[in-house]
């Protein structure tokens, strides 16, 4: 597997077989979130030598629709996943006008590919009556065997404040109309019942 990111400011350059940061921006609204610049041409030049068999593009920015051309270009089958709406967000992030825009943009984007991966059923069908092209389910899923309840560190969750056996939930918090959230870029830990405990990790 070879991943393609933007580099993020705390990292050095880095251009190996098995991952290459590419060079980006950052949003004037979301400073902590880099975006990746286009490199159609870079990334042709890489993947003549590496020869993957399929591009999957997970975020549809500017570095998603150059690996896409490159893809292309290259004779390469092309996925896709939709996984936020970032036409409906539009408005937290200060250009609520472009909603349309962006709308269209993401339907442009994911109609391009050979197949567009939705986390749900509801939203398939949904991408399937906006014309989004083929669209199949990939779930969000858990792997069981890592997160299993014999896994459980009752040290831990005491220290946290919790109560020992509760339930537990995890969520990547994003900020609204350009602040940040409460709790920072986080990692939430909570259960909703009494004990709760809350742990804040970095950055995703």
């Amino acid at each position: 597997m070879h991943l393609v990111r933007p580099r993020q400011t705390h990292e050095a350059p880095y251009d190996g077989t098995d991952e290459w940061r590419a060079p980006g921006f950052a949003l004037p609204m979301y400073r902590a979130l880099r975006v990746g610049l286009p490199s159609v041409g870079a990334l042709r030049h890489r993947w003549l030598d590496l020869r993957p068999e399929l591009v999957h593009v997970a975020t549809e920015g500017p570095l998603g629709w150059a690996a896409c051309r490159a893809g292309r270009s290259l004779g390469l089958p092309v996925t896709s996943d939709l996984r936020t709406h970032f036409d409906l967000y539009s408005d937290y992030y200060g250009f609520g006008f472009m909603r349309g825009v962006v709308g269209a943009y993401l339907r442009r984007f994911h109609s391009a590919t050979d197949l567009t991966f939705a986390p749900t059923a509801a939203l398939a069908v949904e991408l399937r009556a906006r014309f989004y092209g083929r669209v199949d389910v990939l779930g969000r899923g858990v792997d069981a065997t890592r997160f299993a309840p014999f896994r459980r560190n009752e040290a831990l969750r005491r220290a946290w404040g919790g109560r020992a056996g509760g339930p537990g939930r995890a969520a990547r918090r994003a900020p609204r109309g350009g602040k940040e959230p409460a709790f920072g870029h986080a990692c939430l830990f909570k259960d909703s019942g009494a004990g709760a405990a809350r742990s804040h990790g970095g950055h995703w």
